[in-house]
């Protein structure tokens, strides 16, 4: 049996950052001419994910702290514009012991399908090295929040280093059924009901006692 063609209805927004420029985008990651159904199951599915800056991260621990730095890729000027914009998008963290760098993506995604799941994957074209990718998903009916890359040492001992640049996705998003996926102009239930949620992450280490109580919150309807 072939993949339910039904597609659902989400659309993204930039969050209001002025360190955003409007040429960076989500592009699909499968060509919709191959006539393979297998091939053809994932178009409207998967797509790739495009960082904004070119740079070369490496974290870890120095002094018992998580700790990251970074070289600016020479395709980006250093300009404290660039700067800011790095900083603006890398955290460190620790977990089990280790660090956790995770760079914070810009966009936001919205659906009424309650059932709708989104993945977030490692991509094969990122060069990294003393690190794994975490994959993880959630559901975004009730959770509007931004997706991010995020990398965990493997040795804590030593440093680990992450290469990310604008020509290739630094992750790949997977939805779990076809979607007709469109950039949006957030109304105003949209901004009301993210502001519950976004960058929730920051404050709660379990966030699933919070979640309870916005999705309370949400309208039947945010799209419409």
């Amino acid at each position: 049996m072939f993949f339910n063609v039904k597609k659902t209805q989400v659309g993204w927004y930039i969050d209001d950052d002025v360190l955003s420029h409007p040429s960076l985008n989500i592009e699909p990651s499968v060509d919709s001419t191959f006539g393979c159904p297998s091939i053809a199951s994932m178009v409207n599915r998967y797509y790739n994910v495009y960082p904004q800056f070119d740079a070369e991260i490496s974290f870890g621990f120095k002094d018992d702290k998580p700790y990251y730095e970074y070289k600016i890729g020479k395709q980006m000027n250093t300009t404290n514009f660039v700067h800011d914009l790095i900083k603006s998008r890398i955290g460190v963290r620790v977990e089990n012991n280790k660090v956790v760098m995770q760079i914070t993506d810009n966009k936001l995604f919205v659906t009424d399908d309650v059932n709708l799941e989104m993945i977030f994957l490692r991509p094969e074209t990122v060069n990294y090295s003393n690190a794994s990718f975490i994959n993880g998903s959630f559901y975004p009916y009730g959770w509007i929040r931004s997706l991010n890359s995020a990398y965990i040492q493997d040795d804590s001992k030593k440093f680990s280093t992450v290469y990310v640049d604008r020509s290739n996705p630094y992750f790949n998003l997977l939805f779990s059924n076809k979607v007709d996926l469109s950039e949006i102009k957030p109304n105003q239930k949209i901004l009301d009901y993210a502001s519950n949620s976004i960058g929730m992450v920051n404050y709660h280490k379990n966030v699933k006692p919070v979640m309870n109580k916005i999705i309370k919150k949400r309208p039947k309807y945010l799209l419409k």
